[in-house]
């Protein structure tokens, strides 16, 4: 009997898509159980900081904000995934993203630039979708009180009445800063350095801020370490007598 040849070719399955059937989460809506239940979400984004790539290019953060105007951080690991996302996520942009992570806050063991209690994680599996219609916030919708400002690490988004503004300064060659003094509606007061850039396109308001007293939304603050009180940063907006329900109790002010 001729030999039986029992060599067989190898086939591969082909790489395909899982179907996604979105399951959409707004940031104040995570619960505990989410980071157990489902391994991935979908969410309406808005980027409103991309921060540079760590320096051995395999991490990049972001800060997003939802439809309503709450915001969270976001990370990307790996030099594959860093470079893919740090191209395809634009500041400014909004996108519909799928096979998103969510995580407990790690902030305890490393720095984070918001506070909050989840943060979100994007991997090779993540799809992301430009999306123009989406209707998002403009503005923040949490604020920080001043009084709480001393004991958060992060960045800080507050509103008040300009109440004073200092004369212009230039510290060292180049740079300079103006001091204006915010009041939140209890009384409360909190100074705020501007910086360079910051101080420029609203140069009119912080000359007559003193008369006109306007109240402020300023975000993406940093604390001064040295003084107490708050510092521009680079990603700071300031919006002034915004339309927005934190401000709405110092309008009588």
């Amino acid at each position: 009997m001729a030999p039986i040849n029992v060599t067989s070719k190898r086939t591969y399955a082909e790489m395909s898509e899982t179907p996604i059937t979105p399951r959409f989460k707004d940031f104040d809506d995570i619960e505990y159980v989410d980071t157990i239940l489902f391994s991935k979400w979908s969410i309406s984004v808005r980027v409103e900081v991309k921060f540079p790539p760590n320096s051995y290019a395999d991490n990049i953060r972001f800060i997003l904000m939802d439809r309503n105007g709450s915001k969270i951080e976001a990370s990307v690991w790996g030099h594959a995934e860093v470079e893919r996302f740090n191209r395809i996520l634009q500041p400014g942009c909004k996108y519909v993203i799928h096979r998103v992570k969510i995580n407990p806050n790690a902030e305890s063991v490393e720095f984070r630039a918001i506070g909050h209690i989840f943060e979100l994680s994007f991997d090779r599996t993540t799809i992301v979708e430009p999306c123009l219609s989406i209707e998002l916030s403009i503005l923040p919708k949490h604020l920080m009180p001043f009084l709480e400002v001393p004991a958060r690490p992060n960045k800080t988004f507050v509103v008040g009445i300009v109440v004073h503004c200092c004369e212009l300064e230039c510290v060292g060659m180049f740079t300079k800063y103006k001091q204006a003094l915010f009041m939140d509606v209890w009384g409360n007061f909190i100074p705020v350095g501007i910086w360079g850039s910051k101080l420029t396109p609203n140069s009119y308001r912080w000359s007559t801020a003193e008369n006109d007293r306007p109240i402020a939304i300023a975000t993406m603050l940093q604390k001064d370490k040295g003084f107490g009180g708050l510092n521009t940063s680079e990603h700071t907006n300031f919006t002034f007598n915004p339309d927005h329900p934190a401000a709405r109790p110092l309008q009588g002010e």
